[in-house]
């Protein structure tokens, strides 16, 4: 399986958003070169000829969770958040 950084799989599911190179640095506050940067890295990581072929061979190696996975992983550490903040305080 393809090893991505954390601000890699973050540009990725931006990309799986819809969103541009420059849509993506203004909601980031980084340079657009900083995010084409990412993408091609992403790019030739996943051995995709673009951007869309990246996000396509991301969702078949499982590395971009669907709306209802990444709500259920927030709820998870919510949880846990939650329950190390009762032990400290019991």
């Amino acid at each position: 399986m393809t090893e991505l950084r954390p601000r890699e799989l973050a540009v990725l599911e931006q990309a799986a958003r819809g969103l541009s190179s420059r849509e993506s640095a203004a909601e980031t506050s980084h340079s657009e070169a900083t995010v084409k940067y990412h993408r091609a890295s992403i790019q030739r990581k996943l051995g995709a000829r673009n951007i869309c072929h990246a996000v396509h061979l991301a969702h078949r190696q499982g590395l971009l969770l669907d709306d209802d996975e990444r709500e259920q992983v927030l709820l998870h550490a919510a949880k846990a958040v939650l329950d190390r903040r009762r032990l400290a305080h019991a």
